[in-house]
This record gives C-alpha cells, sequence and structure tokens, in this order.
C-alpha cells in the first residue's frame, strides 16, 4: 500500500466531507516556542584538527605512579611521578568534583581573568590535574591550586568544614562608589549563526551602599557541594573598581589553567564530556519535564569515557548524553565521515516493524516498497534499531524511530550489507546491497507531488516543507478560488511566511502565535530562573479562504512546524490528519567540544 498516496486520499475526502474549522486533532507541542529553523536532515560537520596531540593515555592501573601538574607559572603541564594512582571510584569522583566547579567558575564567576581564559584548554588541562588526586584533601589542594589564578576569592574546601569569608569580598572603604558585577546568560552564548543568545558580564553602580536591583550580594556567595568530599564557595558577583574586579590574584604561583595543553587523548574526551554536561546542567530549560538523572549521567558519562577503547565509542558516550536530554532537536556530529553510507532505502516503522517505504539506485533492483526487514548481518532489525535508539535524542517515541532509521543501515562506502526480508506476498528472501549514499542524501519521505499541484479539479496540495515563496505567491489566486485544498505540514516548513500568510487567510480574528520564553540565567543550577517573555499575533487578511483546508502532519513535524500546527489545532482554523508531531519546540543553538565535536541542543 502507498501510504504517502493514501494520506493524501484521506486529506482530499475530508475535504469534502468536513468543515475546514472543524475540531483538529491533538498536535503535541512542548512549552518554548518559536519560529527559528531545526534542521531535519542531518548534514556531516567537517572535520576539524584534533588540538590534542594523540597520544595513548588510557587510564593505569591503580598503583603505578601518578603524574601532577608542576606549579611553577612558566612550566606547561608536566608528568611528574609523585604517588600511586587511586582506584576507579576515586577517579571518577575527583572528576565529577572538577567538572562541577569547572561549570561554577566558567559560566558564574565574574573575575576578569576567568572571562579571559580560553576554557576549552582549562578543561583539557583541569582532568589532566585533579583527576590522580589520592583522596579528598589532596583533591581539595589540587582543584584551588587549579582555579585559583582565575578565582582569587574562590574557596575549596573538605565538605565537613567551612572557612571564614576572604576579607577581600567586602565593598573597597575607600569612599568610593564601588562596581557590583556578574555574569547575565540570554540562553547562552553558542555557536549559532546569527543565534539570539548571548552572555555577557552585566555591572551597575552601587548607592548609598546599596546593591542594585537585581544584583547578587559579593558577600554571600554561593555554596557547592562537589562530590568526592569537597565543596567550595564560589562568588557569582563581584565588587569592581577602574582596574577591575576584586580580589586581585597573586602576582605569582600556579600558571593560569590554560596555560599549555596536557598531552593525551584521554585528558581531550574528559574534557569534552565536562564541557557538554555543565552547558545542559546549567542552562537545558527542560529538565522540568524531562525525568532524568542528570548527576548520575556524568558519573556514567565519565566512567565510560574512561572505558572507551576507540574513538567510536566515545562518540557513542556523547550521544548517550545528549540521548538523556529527551531533545528532539539535539544531536552529536562525528568529525569521522567514514561510516555515513547506506543503499538507496527510506524506511518506516509500521505496525512494530521496519518497512521499505522506498527503494532506488542499485537497491531498488532487489528490495521494493512494502518490503519488512527482518535481520541486519544477522543481527535481529529491531534490536538494532533499539539500540541506536538509545543513543538517539527524542521527547516522542515516533520522532525517535524518524530520527534512528536512516542511520540503520549506515557503514563505510561501498561496503556490503546483508538483508533478511519478508516481501508483501510472505515469501522471505536474503539479498545483498552496497552503501553507495550518504544515509543524509535519502530524503525522509517518499515522492510527494509538486510544491504547488491541483491533485484534482478545484483541489490544491501545497507542500510547506518544500514551496519557495516565489511559487506559493503565483499560486495564490489558484488557492483563492479552490473549492478544498492540502497543506502538507510533513517536516519542517522551507519559508515561514507562507505559513503566516496561509494563517491570515483561514481565520476572521488575530490569532496568538505564541509566547516565547528565553530563559535568563545569572545563578547556578538553574535556581533563581528568570524568563523573557515575547509573543506576536498573526492578523486576518483578506480575502477569507471559503474553501475547505485540510492540514496534513506527522512525526517529521516539530519546533516552527508545530507552532503553526499549534495554532491551526488551537483555533481550529483546519482539520488535521496524519500522525503525531514529533513533540519538540524551540530555538536551537550548538556548542564544540575538543576533538572536533559539535552537539545542537535546544
Amino acid at each position: 500500500m502507498n501510504i504517502h498516496r493514501s494520506l493524501i486520499a484521506v486529506s482530499i475526502l475530508l475535504l469534502v466531507a468536513v468543515s475546514g474549522c472543524a475540531g483538529s486533532t491533538r498536535t503535541l507541542t512542548r512549552q518554548i516556542n518559536t519560529l527559528v529553523p531545526a534542521t531535519l536532515t542531518l548534514l556531516p560537520a567537517s572535520a576539524t584538527p584534533d588540538p590534542i596531540t594523540p597520544t595513548s593515555t588510557d587510564l593505569p592501573a591503580a598503583g603505578t605512579q601518578a603524574p601532577t601538574r608542576t606549579s611553577t607559572a612558566t612550566d606547561t603541564p608536566a608528568q611528574t611521578a609523585t604517588a600511586e594512582l587511586p582506584d576507579r571510584e576515586q577517579v571518577i569522583a575527583n572528576l565529577v568534583a572538577f567538572a562541577r566547579l569547572y561549570g561554577y567558575i566558567r559560566y558564574f564567576h565574574p573575575s576578569d581573568q576567568a572571562a579571559e581564559l580560553n576554557w576549552e584548554r582549562a578543561a583539557i588541562n583541569g582532568v589532566e590535574q585533579v583527576k590522580y588526586a589520592a583522596d579528598s584533601s589532596e583533591l581539595v589542594q589540587r582543584l584551588g591550586a587549579f582555579f585559583e589564578p582565575a578565582a582569587p576569592a574562590l574557596r575549596v574546601f573538605p565538605v565537613d568544614e567551612q572557612p571564614a569569608l576572604p576579607a577581600d569580598l567586602a565593598a573597597p572603604a575607600d569612599g568610593a562608589q564601588p562596581r557590583v558585577v556578574m555574569w547575565q546568560h540570554y540562553g547562552v552564548a553558542g555557536e549559532y549563526p546569527d543565534g539570539i543568545y548571548h552572555s555577557e558580564i552585566i555591572s551597575a553602580t552601587l548607592k548609598n551602599g546599596s546593591l542594585p536591583e537585581g544584583f547578587y550580594d559579593p558577600r554571600e556567595p554561593f555554596y557547592a557541594d562537589l562530590g568526592g568530599g569537597t565543596a567550595a564557595l564560589v562568588p557569582v558577583a563581584l565588587f569592581a573598581d577602574d582596574e577591575g574586579t576584586l580580589p586581585r590574584p597573586a602576582s605569582a604561583g600556579q600558571p593560569s589553567p590554560d596555560e599549555g595543553l596536557a598531552p593525551g587523548v584521554l585528558n581531550r574526551r574528559l574534557a569534552g564530556v565536562v564541557i557538554a554536561w555543565n552547558v545542559f546542567q546549567h542552562f537545558y530549560p527542560y529538565f522540568d519535564v524531562v525525568d532524568t538523572d542528570w548527576a548520575g549521567v556524568l558519573e556514567e558519562s565519565l566512567a565510560g569515557t574512561l572505558e572507551a577503547s576507540s574513538e567510536r565509542e566515545y562518540y557513542d558516550v556523547l550521544r548517550s548524553i545528549s540521548a538523556r536530554l529527551a531533545d528532539g532537536q539535539a544531536y552529536v556530529t562525528n568529525p569521522d565521515q567514514s561510516s555515513i553510507y547506506k543503499p538507496y532505502l527510506q524506511l518506516a516503522w509500521v505496525e512494530d516493524s521496519i518497512v521499505v517505504l522506498d527503494a532506488r539506485q542499485a537497491a531498488g533492483k532487489h528490495v521494493s516498497a512494502g518490503d519488512v526487514i527482518l535481520a541486519i548481518d544477522d543481527r535481529s532489525a529491531v534490536e538494532a534499531l533499539g539500540e541506536l535508539e538509545a543513543l538517539t535524542s527524542a521527547a516522542t517515541p515516533q520522532w525517535k524511530h524518524i530520527r534512528a532509521l536512516p542511520e540503520l543501515l549506515n557503514g563505510p562506502l561501498y561496503s556490503e550489507v546483508k538483508l533478511d526480508l519478508l516481501t508483501p506476498t510472505g515469501e522471505q528472501k536474503t539479498v545483498r546491497l552496497v552503501r553507495e549514499i550518504e544515509y543524509w542524501a535519502v530524503p525522509p519521505h517518499p515522492p510527494r507531488p509538486g510544491p504547488v499541484a491541483e491533485v484534482e479539479p478545484g483541489i490544491m496540495y501545497v507542500d510547506l516543507d518544500r514551496v519557495e515563496y516565489e511559487q506559493y505567491e503565483t499560486a495564490i489566486p489558484s488557492l483563492e478560488s479552490a473549492r478544498g485544498m492540502v497543506l502538507d505540514l510533513r517536516g519542517y516548513p522551507r519559508d515561514s511566511r507562507v505559513v503566516l500568510d496561509v494563517i491570515s487567510h483561514l481565520t476572521d480574528n488575530p490569532v496568538k502565535i505564541v509566547e516565547i520564553q528565553v530563559p535568563i540565567t545569572t545563578y547556578p543550577d538553574q535556581q533563581d530562573p528568570r524568563y523573557d517573555h515575547q509573543s506576536e499575533n498573526i492578523e486576518p487578511q483578506a480575502p477569507r479562504w471559503r474553501g475547505k483546508v485540510v492540514f496534513l502532519t506527522d512525526g517529521t513535524a516539530l519546533s516552527a512546524a508545530e507552532t503553526f500546527m499549534g495554532i491551526i489545532e488551537h483555533y481550529r482554523l483546519a482539520e488535521i490528519v496524519g500522525q503525531p508531531t514529533g513533540g519538540t519546540n524551540g530555538a536551537a543553538d550548538y556548542f564544540s567540544i575538543p576533538g572536533g565535536y559539535t552537539l545542537r541542543w535546544t
């Protein structure tokens, strides 16, 4: 059965049978909405050079000698024998404590020195500095010494002891009007071109000794239990004078955390986990609706990185971190693009089976639409899909299937994959296919009509996933006079202006697009949350289209597509047919970690 043609046929029948303003089926949406595009086809990222010399640094066995970083400011991180290595449990506890403190200082400690650091290098050097601490006492010493040049007011101590606050956290007493400074993250600064997110240190002058509204008191630092028997007091605001933030760092002592670069693949990988975990810990806005033990994710990911014997296994660790977000826009790009090839097969999850929707090129000679894939290289196809989905981030089952299926047959270019199939006639057969095309080059849907087409007399079809605005403008007279139309919003709208204009012709009254809520983060661990609230309306536009309208959607619709479907549903502007949408909304961003990996998230 051709699923695509059947859905369009059902849409046409509904146009004849129901009014365009009938109640629509439920569309899955999320809390934060936006019209920022979401990339549904995952294009490969260009590989970037690994900044670390790829020498082997697998974690040595307990009992061997541990390296430390020297304390002279001119030295690069060096490996010098000092003591026997701790066991793996202690190593993980050391890394967890470092990871937590790293995030607090990087994103919330507003010293001039911290703001100037290369934090990628600092992460690499830091894991080298602390991972072999023998116990909590040595861990306290190493953490304090490492971060002191960037955070002179920081205090690290055993969890059952708390030192007095440093006297130089107080405001200057010389009669001047000091400033108070702190971090403010609008979302958080990322790498999305022309993105809406940014981070900045803001400042204001004290008046009559009183703090400006919205600023924290430098004399009340954030208390953090770092784990591993350690804790810290981290000022999230500082006083500043004309020469900079207070207190000033000592003129000599430890090298800056970003000075030099600790060698080794293991350090680079552990640093990547530290960086990624902290971005989500402090800025991912959906933990209130996602059932995830995020503290446990840090420990699991560090342990998985210590155990990873290859770059592929490390990539799976990063994907597992992303998957635990249940974020339908999240993914990790792999700089190794050697295994992204597959036969030209479009697959779908149908009645608990993996079904071929379309087969082309060489694969089309051996496989047909409707064939069920039973096994892949003698492994259960369903089990293989389940393993892949465990590494796939999605908020709903339908979007998880859709994201994972295109990668199911991936492997090196021109390599062979063996498939055991069940045909629609009940015949079982085995075929061997050659991987010859990048997986992302195979479109997610079978062929459709043109971007704008008259599928029956007086019945117009518009593919909002493909139609250009100029094509839409040319078709407006036909749409105005049509007795019905099918608006296909499976996927992501190519041009949001088209959908906005369509909606304006389907209503007699203004409709609210969304309320966008951008988190404004100023305090660690998403405490004291603040939001920037924005909303817009779509105004009605003449002429009001009187033809019957059906929107067609499925699990590939998310982000702006779900925003539009939510409007259609809420205001009952048209009938909705198809399948539940993908279940993720919000504006996406990117950040990079050592090794050439890029992580995308909402």
